[in-house]
């Protein structure tokens, strides 16, 4: 965008489009597409609609696997059971990615029940990493057994010869979502509404986005013919306007608030 002048789109994570939408900064448009979107990756007023996520995986060690057996190792639940398994993730107070996993947790589960598993994995993190690739190399290099990342994080990664693979937990799994959203003072308001729909729609940006390794997982997959996410209720997005009491997670970071998320594919095997 030029200097000093809003973009006529946006394209941005769904915490602040909300933003914008309170800030009555966007131009509600209905959407032939969004229509098919499930309604907790939509706004009410058709002010944003989602287009794409990034769920938390799980990174497992090939090495371990095979020790252990793949088929015990597909739930949040299974990590907390394995015995002698290091698990490598991010300090949870770290970033407001990682933060957002400790609310969408609350969101589902419950405040306490969700500092009670947090509670319990900490036992299995000899040290939390400050740095998000970091839990992903200690996994690769056998130094963990298992990474808890993101799918954006590793995807760029995964290689034949690569010695990991990425598991999506049984249960669900916290979600960054994305999506796009036309700007109320917006003079080319046709042509931003024209790109959105190509967003939502087109096959094109998917493969834009498959090119480049981003690990992002598109909404309406095959656009209006259908085929968008099968599970919505097993993905959980962080929403502002359901907090949660903060409260000191035990193993660091905070505890808000949340709803939503989980993919249409249990595993992804490489190697």
């Amino acid at each position: 965008r030029e200097q000093g002048k809003l973009p006529d789109l946006y394209l941005l994570e769904h915490n602040e489009l909300q933003l914008l939408s309170k800030q009555q900064r966007l131009y509600a448009i209905l959407s032939e597409a969004g229509d098919l979107l499930p309604s907790v990756f939509k706004d009410e007023q058709s002010q944003w609609f989602g287009v794409f996520y990034d769920p938390v995986a799980f990174l497992v060690n090939q090495s371990y696997a095979r020790k252990y057996g793949q088929e015990n190792i597909l739930s949040w639940q299974d990590i907390i059971k394995l015995q002698n398994v290091r698990v490598a993730m991010e300090n949870l107070s770290d970033s407001a990615n990682t933060r957002n996993v400790l609310a969408a947790f609350a969101s589902v589960r419950g405040e306490e029940k969700s500092l009670a598993y947090f509670r319990g994995l900490n036992r299995q993190i000899p040290q939390y990493s400050r740095f998000p690739f970091t839990p992903i190399r200690l996994t690769t290099v056998g130094d963990a057994d298992l990474a808890i990342t993101r799918r954006s994080y590793v995807f760029k990664y995964l290689e034949n010869d690569f010695p990991a693979y990425i598991v999506f937990p049984s249960e669900g799994t916290p979600v960054s979502l994305y999506g796009v959203a036309v700007d109320a003072a917006s003079k080319k308001y046709e042509d931003a509404q024209m790109f959105r729909d190509w967003l939502l729609m087109s096959s094109a940006p998917q493969k834009v986005a498959l090119e480049q390794n981003t690990g992002y997982m598109f909404l309406l997959s095959n656009g209006l013919n259908g085929n968008h996410i099968e599970q919505p209720e097993k993905l959980y997005e962080r929403y502002r306007k359901n907090r949660v009491r903060k409260r000191k997670a035990g193993c660091g970071g905070e505890l808000r608030g949340s709803e939503a998320e989980m993919p249409q594919h249990r595993a992804e095997h490489v190697g």
